[in-house]
């Protein structure tokens, strides 16, 4: 492309810059041209004809300024041109311009504005063409097709030229878009800037950045909405350390679209089949991305029995969580629902899954809870593959025992489980996570439990437990004297003893890590227990490259995010993420591309056990706990603050996660 010339920059609002990094590389792409000449001929210009034709390069993702028209006037009557030639462009609502000229052409300086006037003295001859150049600023604005209009007269004659361009918060390609083919979903929990939200969403893609379809729900403060995803104005790219913008185009509903950054990993044979995400679009969620095997999108292929892990949030503002056993060939259902209330009342119902599409694994669960509960309550499904789906609450479920706030922010998990159970289901090391409320401020827990099976259905639990509140802090608790014991047929587990509090588990066969989902009393959480294998533990499980992402927030204090880790030196971790800052609700989360900001750049130190801590880079004591199997490393805060700010905001109670 030849240089671009440009007389005049002047300052950008500060919207073009909060993104302008996130929109590199360079595709072009073909205007319409104009009308070959169509106006009258003016005075002295008899024999001229202008023919004009616009087309655009660079990123026109909102808060790039690398964006190009790139305009060509060409004479194609039989006489040069003898007055001054003007080209005109009013750019669409969204576009500033920075600049631009080049050869003979001179353009105004009134900058930024959403107007351009370029001049040329010299004459065009007789067949033949002159280029200028005008590269623009995009603003924040929503992605959609905007049409851009040039105008060029010389001694009045005149001719015009429009150029489609979609505006889309993910740019342009940037090289690694064949990580992601085929079909995924994505699961996300946390708050818009109205209050608690959940999304669930499924998209395929085709390997070259277009999304070709896909569907939504979305469950937040104002209604429960379903959406198909428009694959105009859909679209992803993916750069060389597989960060991942997804712009999705909603039909339907009352929202329009959606920004997310997905980092993904579990490549096998170029493929991603997972990931960590967030929103970066104002509503302030992390979550999960995995693909989806097509081959299981019918209910006569999904697995009979699976165990349940949700949670989220009540109208009142409480946080809910369940744990249960769903049993999809006979609708039998059994759970444990925590929320505010008392733990231990154990309910039954039954569900049906009536459907599920061929096309995106998206089916429809109706749930009778029992127990006290009125009405029946509605999930939209989304299958993973034969052995996992997830499940997002699709209507205003009121009544019952508990959810006396109503009208539940819910969703959740559901993983393969057995038919049958015993206390040796448990042997071994497990890691506990589990993120929730306590007191209405957000709180989370992780420990290293060591379970040893015992007659009669039995055995105990050893370990230490970390809790974190952004009410009282951080504190270590010994667990001891704790048994627990599993219900033959359903693999329900009940914990009890010092150190552990109230605590109920559904045993699941370990897809995706999982080996049981809990919740728990007095924290109102939501839990998983994951499987450590015996072996010796060093920092060099971290050496690899691998996903960080971040667990379900408590509430919305906690900073959001998603990177890839790259790491060559044992025990330290500093990459470059992608963040939401938290702020006070009913006002948009800022999206910020942070580098090596935040204070993330921090050491990690590994026991043999697996257990070990966190600390700010330079200096300054342990911070927080780690917890790895190998396979994946949980951290926690326990202490916000280190060297020369915070590895996350102060009284922030959150878990983040590097997965291999």
């Amino acid at each position: 492309m030849p240089k671009i010339m440009v007389y005049s920059f002047k300052w950008l609002p500060t919207t073009l810059l909060i993104c302008s990094i996130l929109g590199v590389g360079c595709a072009t792409h073909s205007g319409s041209n104009g009308s070959g000449g169509s106006g009258s001929n003016g005075s002295g210009g008899s024999g001229i004809d202008l023919s004009t034709s616009i087309v655009h390069t660079g990123s026109f993702a909102p808060g790039t300024n690398s964006a190009v028209f790139t305009i060509t006037v060409s004479n194609v009557g039989s006489a040069a041109t003898q007055a001054v030639t003007t080209v005109t462009d009013n750019f669409s609502n969204g576009l500033y311009f920075l600049g631009g000229g080049g050869g003979s052409w001179i353009c105004n300086d009134t900058i930024p504005s959403q107007s351009a006037t370029c001049t040329n003295s010299s004459p065009i001859l007789a067949g033949a063409s002159s280029e200028l150049f005008l590269q623009v600023g995009v603003g924040a604005v929503p992605p959609g097709t905007v049409a851009n209009t040039v105008t060029v007269s010389s001694g009045g004659n005149t001719s015009s030229a429009t150029d489609s361009v979609f505006l889309n918060s993910c740019g342009s390609a940037m090289g690694s878009e064949n990580l992601l083919q085929g079909h995924y979903v994505f699961m996300g929990q946390g708050f818009d800037v109205a209050g608690p939200a959940a999304l669930v969403v499924s998209f395929t893609a085709d390997g070259h950045g277009n999304i070709t379809g896909g569907e939504a729900d979305l469950n937040n403060s104002s209604l429960p909405q379903h959406f198909s995803i428009n694959p105009t104005g859909s679209s992803y790219t993916v750069d060389s350390v597989n960060n991942t913008c997804l712009q999705l185009a909603y039909s339907g509903g009352t929202t329009g679209s959606a920004s997310l950054r997905v980092t993904v990993g579990g490549i096998s044979s170029g493929i991603a089949s997972k990931g960590w995400g967030i929103g970066l679009d104002g509503n302030f969620i992390s979550g999960i991305l995995r693909s989806q095997d097509p081959t299981a999108f019918s209910v006569s292929q999904l697995q009979a029995n699976f165990a349940l892990g949700a949670d989220g949030v009540d109208s009142s503002g409480r946080h809910a969580a369940l744990a249960g056993l769903f049993n999809a060939a006979t609708g039998a259902i059994q759970y444990d629902l925590d929320e505010g209330g008392p733990l231990g009342v154990n309910c039954s119902g039954n569900g049906v899954i009536t459907s599920v599409s061929s096309a995106d694994g998206r089916g429809l669960l109706t749930l009778t809870p029992g127990c006290g509960f009125s009405t029946s309550a509605h999930e939209a499904i989304y299958v993973v593959n034969a052995h996992e789906f997830f499940f997002i609450q699709i209507d205003r479920f009121t009544g019952g025992l508990q959810f006396g706030g109503g009208s539940p922010i819910l969703s959740g998990r559901a993983v393969v489980t057995g038919s049958s159970f015993s206390p040796s289901a448990l042997n071994g090391n497990y890691i506990l996570h589990m993120t929730g409320q306590t007191g209405g401020a957000a709180q989370t827990s992780l420990a290293l439990l060591t379970f040893t099976p015992g007659g009669a259905n039995s055995g105990t639990v050893s370990g230490t437990l970390f809790s974190y509140t952004a009410a009282a802090g951080g504190t270590t608790t010994a667990i001891t004297s704790a048994s627990y014991t599993v219900d033959p047929s359903s693999g329900r587990a009940i914990f009890s003893g010092t150190g552990i509090g109230s605590l109920v588990a559904y045993l699941a066969t370990p897809t995706d890590g999982i080996s049981a989902s809990l919740v728990g009393e007095p924290d109102d959480v939501l839990g998983f227990l994951e499987f450590q294998p015996a072996q010796t533990y060093s920092a060099a499980v971290i050496d690899a490259t691998d996903v960080w992402g971040t667990e379900d927030p408590g509430d919305s204090t906690v900073t959001e995010e998603t990177g890839y880790e790259s790491t060559g030196t044992h025990g330290f971790i500093g990459t470059p993420f992608f963040a939401t800052a938290p702020g006070p609700l009913g006002t948009p989360t800022v999206p910020i591309f942070t580098g090596k900001g935040l204070g993330k750049s921090f050491s990690v130190s590994i026991n043999s056990d697996g257990t070990g801590t966190i600390t700010a880079f330079i200096g300054g004591s342990p911070n927080g706990v780690a917890i790895t199997n190998g396979t994946k490393v949980f951290f926690m805060v326990e202490a916000a603050c280190g060297f020369s700010g915070c590895i996350y905001p102060a009284n922030a109670a959150v878990i983040n996660v590097l997965e291999k």
